[in-house]
């Protein structure tokens, strides 16, 4: 395997590395969305053609020194509305698989997550990561797929959709051996942090980096075709019947009930500066869904004074 050496990379160069290893020799005709996060001003989207890596670097060094920086982790076609997150419905580029796997302690006050880096590092290498980012509160990795994965139409974005979907189950089943409830991070516009940037969760800033990289460890979609295969969880919720008997009714899908809502997407992608009236109702309804609690904490974190 061909392991990249990192010791001693500086700032600039994780960014350009990063991105490297995410497009490769790939010109791709699309757009990435680039978010800074601050605890004022809330989270600010800047767009840029995928192959402007110079101007994206530099924008990325810039934005470094003001708040956190993210990225969305697919590609899109169009470019959003002006400083507005990218939709999900609108992504056009998959360039792998991803988890982000948190750690209990001063960034997450949650004692459900593995307790030291080292359990946390320990379980993310079981599953043969092409990249592995140290977060500052814990690690997120990816499994890079040897093409970029082009979504041509909307069977390909749902069938990519469920993927990321099953991906992440499998992740999240495989912590709860350990005793973790880790989160849900899979949708398709998911924002992920970005090496060569800083984690300012608490007063002191911490350097966000590439801790491994092995550019031979590449996978195709259909490598994952085995989760599909693997049974759903049958999880049933009581619900009040109009004719007033209670009765039973499987628990909703809240990525169906997006792709039919145009204000629960508004919900999550205006997250970070959703009124408390918005949020609870947002709640009410992620709260009849599968996994409500994990998707209750992923749609409100956004949200600067959220904890």
């Amino acid at each position: 395997m061909q392991k990249t050496q990192i010791n001693n990379i500086d700032h600039d160069d994780q960014i350009i590395l990063f991105f490297n290893a995410l497009f490769g020799e790939n010109t791709l005709d699309a757009i990435l969305n680039i978010c800074l996060k601050t605890k004022d001003k809330g989270l600010i989207t800047s767009s840029f053609e995928s192959s402007d890596h110079d101007v994206i670097t530099k924008t990325i060094t810039q934005l470094r020194e003001k708040g956190d920086v993210y990225f969305e982790v697919c590609l899109q076609n169009n470019f959003p509305e002006q400083g507005k997150r990218g939709k999900a419905l609108d992504k056009k580029i998959m360039l792998g698989l991803w988890f982000d796997v948190d750690v209990a302690g001063k960034n997450h006050a949650a004692s459900h997550y593995p307790k030291t880096k080292e359990e946390a590092l320990s379980f993310v290498k079981d599953f043969n990561p092409s990249l592995v980012i140290d977060t500052g509160g814990g690690y997120h990795f990816y499994k890079l797929f040897k093409e970029p994965w082009i979504l041509k139409s909307e069977a390909d974005r749902e069938k990519a959709s469920f993927l990321i979907e099953k991906f992440q189950r499998h992740i999240i089943s495989e912590g709860k051996k350990n005793g973790w409830h880790l989160d849900f991070t899979g949708d398709m516009a998911r924002l992920m942090r970005i090496p060569g940037t800083f984690n300012y969760k608490r007063d002191k800033s911490t350097p966000v980096q590439i801790i491994h990289y092995d550019s031979d460890c590449r996978y195709s979609p259909d490598d994952f075709d085995f989760l599909f295969a693997q049974p759903e969880e049958n999880i049933d919720v009581i619900c009040a019947h109009q004719d007033g008997v209670l009765q039973n009714y499987p628990l909703a899908k809240i990525c169906d009930i997006e792709k039919s809502c145009a204000w629960v997407e508004h919900c999550r992608v205006d997250a970070h500066m959703l009124k408390e009236p918005l949020w609870f109702a947002m709640l009410s309804i992620i709260g009849r869904c599968e996994n409500a609690t994990i998707i209750a904490h992923e749609w409100s974190s956004p949200y600067p004074e959220y904890s």
